[in-house]
């Protein structure tokens, strides 16, 4: 990964691209949406998955209706190919999403 001015990694040409996301909050209004749209994580609760083709526009119009705030709760992490992810890895979704 390489790091801008702005501190924020983005993927560089040589790495693969991601195939999904895990999203965590813990805002009480914003569980129920991910629990409505996305399936729960088998592995970790409070955690939901979005992969596969078209994740990327999914996960947006799911936060598009939220308030600035709610999207600030949003933590996401890439999911590896094996379909696992590293909590600790986990940044703003509007991040992950760049």
């Amino acid at each position: 990964m390489t790091c801008q001015h702005d501190c924020r990694c983005q993927q560089s040409a040589d790495m693969p691209q991601i195939n999904g996301v895990a999203l965590q909050t813990q805002t009480p209004t914003v569980i129920p949406r991910l629990r409505e749209a996305l399936p729960m994580s088998e592995k970790s609760s409070n955690v939901f998955i979005a992969r596969g083709d078209g994740f990327v526009q999914r996960v947006r119009t799911l936060l598009e209706p939220m308030s600035e705030m709610e999207r600030r709760s949003i933590r996401a992490v890439p999911l590896r190919p094996d379909g696992n992810f590293d909590g600790w890895a986990a940044a703003p979704v509007d991040d992950v999403l760049r």
